[in-house]
């Protein structure tokens, strides 16, 4: 069993009032077997999100529970079976808040030639805590066959609302695909392929410009759109025992709703995003009794978005 705690702290140069902070509080347990072919376990986890005044849309609460079961077909195929199970608060905002589970599953393959194979299926389905309704007003005419002192039909016309409750739940599934190999005995690659595909989609969006930027849960659901995605990369072991980690990621994204452009006219978002990863880390055994292992990187991260959308650029 472990516990851990992790304070997350962002600082903007250009948006200082959107300085922020993260409380995540960790409780991990596993069970293994004796021959370690076999294993469960399971993380519950809670984490809250402070913010300024002036955006306090972006405060939230999330408790996180994970489980998953390891285990093996034979010498060079294992598999993981997992769940999980989120709940997304957003206080000032309850109409963006959620809950989500999600089914997952695994398979692994290694040959003697140090080849891998991923295969991951993942299906996640997300419901709103808060339902919306459409109100559309009708029009009906009663008692047309009274008489008026002129001696024509007299029409009383009232107004009814039409309440209609609308789907808040959304289904996706997500395939990846991935092959990893070693090169020489210190430097290894991968080539992976994600596909992404909504089920059922009514995501919920934001039409105000000034938060865009946003690129978190709330402004960028994951579950808002479809697409395509590809990277690749690789891992090298250094002298002195540094690891060092590169990537590259093309990312397509379409989505579900439609979005105001800068004429505030509605239309079909499209964005094509490229992600460039670089890291730097290396770990050091300390004391066993209060700091058995401490971990330290250096990261470089590049992100280019480009939509049809010029606010979403």
């Amino acid at each position: 069993m472990k516990f851990s705690y992790g304070l997350n702290l962002n600082s903007y140069n250009s948006y200082s009032t959107a300085n922020n902070n993260t409380n995540l509080f960790e409780l991990d347990y596993a069970l293994g077997s004796a021959d370690e072919e076999q294993l469960f376990s399971i993380a519950l986890s809670y984490s809250g999100k402070s913010v300024n005044d002036e955006y306090k849309l972006y405060e939230e609460k999330n408790l996180n529970l994970h489980s998953g079961y390891d285990f093996s077909f034979n010498d060079i195929h294992s598999g993981n079976i997992r769940y999980g199970f989120n709940k997304i608060t957003y206080d000032n905002f309850s109409d963006f808040s959620y809950s989500e589970n999600i089914l997952g599953y695994t398979s692994n393959i290694t040959w003697q030639t140090k080849t891998s194979l991923f295969l991951d299926v993942n299906l996640g389905y997300k419901i709103y805590s808060n339902p919306l309704y459409s109100i559309s007003n009708d029009s009906i005419i009663s008692n047309p066959g009274m008489m008026n002192g002129k001696g024509k039909m007299k029409n009383i016309i009232g107004i009814v609302s039409n309440t209609t409750k609308l789907d808040d739940g959304n289904v996706q599934l997500l395939l990846t695909g991935k092959i990893a190999q070693s090169l020489y005995d210190n430097l290894g690659a991968y080539l992976a392929y994600s596909f992404r595909y909504n089920l059922e989609n009514n995501s919920r969006s934001i039409m105000i410009s000034d938060y865009y930027f946003s690129d978190d849960n709330l402004f960028d659901d994951n579950y808002g759109y479809g697409g395509h995605d590809l990277e690749m990369g690789f891992t090298y072991i250094m002298p002195l025992s540094l690891t060092l980690k590169s990537s590259f990621e093309y990312t397509y994204k379409k989505y579900a709703n439609e979005y105001p452009d800068i004429i505030d006219s509605l239309k079909e978002r499209n964005d094509d995003k490229l992600l460039f990863n670089i890291r730097l880390s290396r770990s050091f055994e300390l004391f066993e009794s209060l700091l058995n292992k401490l971990n330290v990187y250096l990261s470089y991260v590049y992100t280019n978005n480009s939509s049809n959308i010029n606010l979403f650029n």
